[in-house]
């Protein structure tokens, strides 16, 4: 077992979790994040929190995507404000903070992260570290995007 160490505490007594990808998890390559659409709909998140904090959640776990570590974000409330889409407005922000940040948990390196958005960065991770690239996380090719078709999945339109 590792030990704790004081700072490591939240403020409810509990240990900090370790952080749940590696510190030098990036998928800043990674354009796409798989999204398992029925345990979206299906999850505790959709059915009790309001359409503005789902929407914030939803923009938060694309944003943690790309952080380093993968599937984290910061414990900073005017950053996450931000990365939800309330901008400087931190006051709006922190009326859907609670529904928003669902399922998120504190670690050690004082992070924020998403047990689901790790699982599958860690296996993005995984497939990158093995040199299969972002390409097999990418949308397949034959799936048109709704307003520029083939050339918007494959970057051109601008």
């Amino acid at each position: 077992m590792n030990p704790v160490h004081p700072s490591d505490i939240e403020p409810a007594g509990q240990p900090l979790a370790y952080p749940l990808t590696p510190p030098d998890c990036d998928l800043t390559d990674f354009p796409h994040m798989q999204l398992d659409v029925a345990r979206l709909r299906n999850s505790d998140m959709a059915l009790s929190q309001t359409p503005d904090a789902c929407w914030s959640a939803v923009l938060l776990w694309s944003a943690s995507w790309h952080q380093i570590p993968a599937a984290s974000l910061p414990d900073d409330d005017r950053i996450l404000s931000n990365l939800a889409g309330y901008g400087r407005v931190v006051r709006e922000w922190r009326k859907v903070k609670a529904g928003a940040l669902h399922g998120w948990v504190k670690c050690s390196d004082g992070r924020l992260y998403h047990p689901i958005v790790a699982e599958q960065a860690n296996k993005a991770w995984e497939d990158k570290l093995r040199g299969e690239g972002c390409m097999s996380h990418a949308t397949h090719q034959d799936s048109p995007d709704i307003e520029g078709g083939d050339a918007a999945l494959n970057g051109s339109l601008r």
